[in-house]
């Protein structure tokens, strides 16, 4: 039998359960499978439990603006905080509120809404604006020496493999960072990280650490090879193996400019090797071999005239 676990919180001593439901704590909504489409409903709910009654009242544009602001904006972005929402989701979810907005302010649907977020109009605070600044926190999370930081550490780690980035993910460049929006969906770490890269803050470390975060050793990044063939969403296909992570295209070369087929690679990396050629090998292999082609005739005609010409 396995040892029980309890956990201490103030008086109360509560024993420890897994459990597949959904747990509420602290406002916030935590499970063991992160379902995306029940998160955004529950925002949906809380945003329609405000607005029914204020649909139902005669109120003005000062107290529509102030409940938007105090009350609505913090209470959706609290539960949104462990969520990673793009900005066309964002707004999404506020067309509802703006569309009553501009009811209660006699104003046509055809209205401009950055108007309705001008601090000398209406004054509402832009929710998206204020979902950034608030995950922000986890700049301090960052620096602090706590299980939060080394959790951050390893979600950073994690979406630096499956997106093949080399360098530093920290300091990467900012377009193609952006271009890894569909991994920071499961990433929240990874999604704080491209917030503040919009905000125009740059993670910054010292020698030290920014040499742990540089991979090393190989040539002919494949990120760089999905981009320029404009099939970076294939990177997510490629998976991440704890043994073999692929980074560099002369991880599949053997030797005399040969590539190894994707068997090897698996078992290599410690996959299984059954199953089709994935699509993502296949042009893989062909982009690396119309890499290759031009050196390869290159030092094939360079050995064909120093046979020709020796003594």
């Amino acid at each position: 039998m396995k040892d029980e676990l309890y956990i201490t919180i103030g008086r109360d001593n509560s024993k420890v359960q897994a459990t597949d439901k959904e747990i509420r704590y602290l406002g916030c909504y935590f499970s063991s499978s992160n379902l995306r489409k029940r998160s955004i409903k529950r925002i949906k709910d809380i945003i329609e439990k405000f607005l029914n009654p204020i649909r139902r009242k005669r109120i003005t544009v000062g107290h529509i603006a102030y409940f938007i602001n105090h009350v609505l904006i913090p209470r959706v972005v609290y539960v949104a905080q462990l969520m990673t929402l793009s900005e066309n989701e964002w707004n999404l979810l506020f067309t509802p509120v703006i569309k009553l907005v501009k009811q209660i302010c006699g104003l046509p649907r055809s209205y401009p809404t950055s108007a309705i977020y001008h601090r000398y109009i209406l004054g509402i605070i832009h929710e998206i604006k204020y979902a950034q600044i608030r995950s922000l926190f986890f700049l301090y999370l960052i620096n602090s020496n706590s299980l939060a930081s080394r959790s951050i550490m390893i979600r950073c780690r994690t979406a630096q493999l499956r997106l093949a980035i080399h360098d530093n993910i920290f300091e990467h460049d900012s377009e193609s960072l952006f271009l890894g929006h569909q991994e920071a969906k499961s990433n929240l770490s990874l999604h704080n990280i491209i917030i503040a890269r919009k905000l125009n803050i740059i993670i910054q470390q010292d020698y030290i650490n920014r040499s742990t975060w540089t991979i090393s050793g190989g040539n002919m990044p494949i990120r760089e090879i999905f981009i320029t063939h404009r099939c970076l969403n294939l990177l997510r296909k490629i998976g991440t193996a704890n043994s073999y992570p692929l980074i560099y295209a002369s991880q599949l070369m053997l030797p005399y400019e040969h590539i190894m087929n994707l068997a090897c690679y698996r078992f290599i990396a410690g996959l299984s090797a059954k199953g089709r050629i994935a699509k993502w090998f296949q042009l893989l292999t062909r982009w690396i071999k119309g890499i290759l082609a031009p050196e390869m005739s290159r030092h094939s005609l360079f050995n064909f005239l120093s046979n020709i010409l020796q003594p």
